[in-house]
């Protein structure tokens, strides 16, 4: 399932992030965890790689959302 189109592209905090990871943890279904949080089973997948090789630091979000460029308008 995509965004509708014109939508905006949701922002997990790592917050958000350990969130999903622990109640997969306490499920143990992926498919259940994906649609309650409406996410895709790619991005539980690579935030569990992330959280088994690395722990709750590799959950840190990139950058920020948002336009960096906006401040110039």
């Amino acid at each position: 399932m995509g965004r509708p189109a014109g939508g905006k592209n949701r922002y997990w905090s790592k917050e958000d992030k350990l969130k999903v990871i622990k109640d997969f943890y306490r499920i143990k279904n992926y498919s259940e965890v994906c649609s309650k949080y409406d996410i895709c089973s790619g991005t539980l997948f690579t935030w569990l790689k992330k959280y088994r090789e690395s722990g709750e630091d590799a959950l840190q979000p990139a950058k920020k959302p948002g336009n960096p460029l906006s401040k110039y308008t």
